[in-house]
């Protein structure tokens, strides 16, 4: 991605400023990789309306099932979503991970040996 579409979206508020959330861009590597307080996103992501930060129940997700965002399709992320509103704004309490994992489970595609990168989860 350009610069150029990256000013464009902190523009559009569709992407924090990078001093706020300390993102950078990944232009030039082959693949991008993250440090340990890092996760790897695409743009698209943010054109469809995700945000940061996101909150510890997400991040307590991805860490017990050692995955990052870039394994999540869309749907599992409004899956997530839904999940964490109905428990934030409806009952006002923080969501319960017992009742997710009751719930849902990770299917890793095409197996847990060999998951593909974009949307393996």
């Amino acid at each position: 991605m350009s610069k150029e579409k990256l000013n464009d979206l902190v523009r559009r508020s569709l992407l924090p400023r990078r001093n706020i959330v300390h993102w950078e861009a990944c232009f030039g590597q082959l693949f991008p990789t993250e440090g340990t307080n890092q996760i790897v996103l695409f743009r698209r992501f943010f054109e469809a309306g995700f945000g940061l930060p996101t909150g510890a129940f997400f991040h307590g997700l991805l860490h017990f099932y050692g995955i990052e965002v870039i394994h999540l399709n869309p749907n599992s992320i409004l899956a997530i979503s839904i999940f964490i509103h109905l428990y934030e704004a409806y009952l006002g309490i923080p969501p319960h991970f017992g009742l997710w994992r009751y719930l849902y489970w990770l299917k890793p595609q095409p197996s847990k040996e060999k998951m593909t990168v974009e949307g393996g989860a």
